[in-house]
């Protein structure tokens, strides 16, 4: 390899000097030389030995992608399995704990549902909700307790609906080991084409059924939040540039989008 090569390599496998030094024993002052560019012609077994070097961890590299992709395509084989079992309709929240790690399962009338990995955007929007609904709670020293995904609330004794809202506020609710039990106050969901329907129907439906008093789905794409008054039977629409109200401080709080940051908000209505 020329030092071109070398440079190209180290980029596409994302590999370090440091890596680059240990395999191939030349000393990491001269890989800082050759790769900076400050060695523009290095002596022929110097090229040698960091050619071998990278040549060796682009193999370890590839054999760690193709496990990872054997994995992966276990893991995927396994969560269908589960998903298609027999058992769908019977599922309990203790079965939470024997499900593969790394990935978020909700349960809906004994049905199990993978829930989708969320966007980055996604979870900057999140935080910046959360962190203006937290933000007043410390300031009124409110009771409520405000939560981010992912934590899990059992809607119910048997524990056949267990949900994992993006954000929620819980001012009366029991706490138990790892989860929330009891319907929270407020449930903010911020939707996306896979989840609009489970979240405008079915959610609702299940949020309305156990009394949660107010139900927010923000809409990125369209750059609205739908505010479902639960309690008192109001459904409201809003704009994303206006202040919108939270129900169960009267009003007294006031989500505001546009105060979010411009790098967040450059990001509505695309494909996020």
């Amino acid at each position: 390899m020329d030092i071109k090569e070398l440079k190209k390599a180290k980029e596409s496998y994302g590999l370090t000097l440091r890596e680059i030094s240990e395999a191939s024993g030349v000393p990491m002052s001269t890989v800082l030389k050759v790769f900076s560019g400050n060695n523009k012609n290095p002596r022929k077994d110097t090229l040698l030995k960091l050619s071998g070097g990278v040549a060796h961890l682009m193999e370890e590299k590839s054999a760690d992608i193709d496990n990872m992709d054997i994995y992966l395509g276990r893991r995927r084989a396994e969560e269908d399995k589960i998903i298609r079992s027999g058992k769908q309709g019977q599922f309990r929240i203790d079965d939470l704990d024997g499900m593969p790690d790394g990935i978020r399962y909700e349960i809906c009338d004994g049905k199990l549902i993978k829930a989708e990995s969320p966007s980055t955007v996604h979870q900057l929007l999140v935080a910046e909700i959360y962190l203006q609904i937290r933000n007043h709670i410390n300031k009124n020293k409110g009771k409520c307790i405000a939560y981010i995904a992912p934590v899990e609330v059992q809607f119910d004794e048997e524990g056949k609906n267990v949900f994992e809202p993006d954000i929620f506020v819980v001012c009366d609710g029991e706490f138990r080991p790892g989860r929330v039990y009891g319907a929270p106050d407020l449930i903010i969901e911020i939707i996306s084409p896979a989840s609009k329907k489970y979240d405008m129907q079915t959610k609702l439906s299940k949020y309305a059924e156990y009394n949660v008093r107010e139900y927010w789905i923000v809409d990125p794409y369209k750059e609205k939040v739908v505010v479902h008054e639960l309690e008192k039977g109001d459904i409201s629409l809003y704009p994303f540039d206006v202040k919108i109200p939270v129900g169960i401080y009267e009003g007294k709080l006031k989500i505001d989008f546009k105060a979010m940051p411009e790098y967040i908000r450059s990001f509505y209505g695309r494909n996020i």
